[in-house]
């Protein structure tokens, strides 16, 4: 699963997640559905809100305590990555992405911009 799929089709791929780990994945998933909205907090804490109902109380303890720690984490902190350090990086994760790009059979070229 990507990030990307979570944002763009939340409600599919909550379904494969659920699918995945062994829960029952037509428990109704209030404000999943949220992707619209462009604030990236907001979409969180609907996906949190709704992993914490009734969904949530049946995933494992780790997987609760791990949505609770990305719902959480402060992102405002953070400056900007420097331009050259990106492409930096870039370069140096290359051949990984391609690598994945080839094991999942999907474009990851968004990933080195």
């Amino acid at each position: 699963m990507l990030f990307e799929d979570l944002r763009d089709r939340p409600h599919d791929t909550v379904g494969e997640v659920l699918r995945f780990i062994g829960v029952d994945e037509t428990v109704p998933l209030s404000g999943v559905g949220a992707a619209h909205d462009p604030r990236p907090a907001v979409r969180s804490a609907r996906l949190y809100a709704a992993l914490n109902g009734r969904v949530g109380r049946r995933l494992p303890a780790q997987a609760r305590r791990l949505v609770e720690r990305v719902n959480h984490t402060d992102r405002q902190g953070y400056a900007p990555l420097d331009p050259a350090h990106r492409a930096e990086l870039a370069a140096e994760f290359a051949p990984d992405v391609r690598e994945l790009e080839d094991w999942l059979g999907r474009d990851l070229s968004v990933w080195s911009r």
